[in-house]
């Protein structure tokens, strides 16, 4: 009887997890990509894969410059832009600017801006309602970028 409450006790959890894992019929994917930026002129490209039946998608692009350049714009999967952050900073103790501008206004988003002498910090986040299924892109242009850049995906 003992074995029997044991075995009991130690399969109750794993029944839990394994239905946990299934019972929903959506499927949630959290992505996060890092980069640390020195004198970066490579173009970078982050891609997200939208699966069919998503109720919501939400790209976040993070980027802290103390040199150089950046500028990070999203495409649907039909490679139509909706939205878009640059930075510019000298590096020197002087001017930066940054900027963000949304080309698709029905969606929520967020934008933050912070000058700092010489530096520049921005972060743009969008939320996108029933999404296109498919292949979105951010497409990141850097010219001398010194600094980090992050971009975080989250859809369910």
């Amino acid at each position: 009887m003992k074995f029997n409450l044991l075995l009991m006790t130690l399969m109750l959890p794993l029944a839990i997890v394994v239905s946990g894992q299934t019972s929903g019929s959506q499927e949630k994917t959290n992505i996060a990509q890092t980069y640390d930026l020195d004198d970066e002129s490579e173009d970078k490209e982050y891609l997200i894969h939208v699966h069919p039946g998503a109720t919501r998608l939400m790209i976040r692009i993070q980027a802290e410059l103390i040199g150089g350049s950046l500028e990070a714009v999203i495409f649907h999967p039909e490679g139509s832009k909706d939205g878009q952050l640059n930075l510019t900073a000298d590096g020197s103790g002087g001017k930066s600017k940054s900027s963000s501008r949304s080309i698709n206004d029905k969606d929520y988003e967020v934008k933050s801006k912070v000058k700092v002498k010489g530096q520049a910090k921005g972060n743009f986040e969008k939320q996108f309602t029933n999404p296109e299924a498919g292949t979105w892109k951010i497409k990141i242009k850097l010219n001398h970028a010194d600094g980090h850049l992050q971009m975080i995906s989250n859809q369910n």
